[in-house]
This record gives structure tokens, C-alpha cells and sequence, in this order.
């Protein structure tokens, strides 16, 4: 069987991990990485804030 279509650079153990999870997890996992990033930036004067109030 051939590779997926635009599969030639993607670690498929993160297909195996993505559908393993329920809903509720992917988005509680992209929660914390969206709260993690707004930590970040707050603790480094707000430049992504200051990034997107500018465009």
C-alpha cells in the first residue's frame, strides 16, 4: 500500500495519538497551549499582543 497523498514528511505516530483522543482532550490540550502562549507573552512585554493589535 502507498503513502497517503502529501504524507511524505508527517510522523504518523501523531495520526495514531490525534485519533485516539476524544474531542474534549484535543481541545483541552489546545487550550493549554493557547494559554501557555498568552503567558509567554505576557511575561516577555506582550509582542505577540502588540504583533496583532497592529495589523
Amino acid at each position: 500500500m502507498g503513502r497517503l497523498r502529501g504524507s511524505k514528511n508527517k510522523n504518523s505516530l501523531t495520526k495514531v495519538i490525534a485519533s485516539s483522543m476524544t474531542a474534549k482532550e484535543r481541545i483541552s490540550i489546545l487550550a493549554n497551549l493557547i494559554i501557555d502562549k498568552m503567558i509567554s507573552d505576557q511575561k516577555n512585554g506582550y509582542p505577540l499582543l502588540n504583533k496583532l493589535n497592529s495589523t
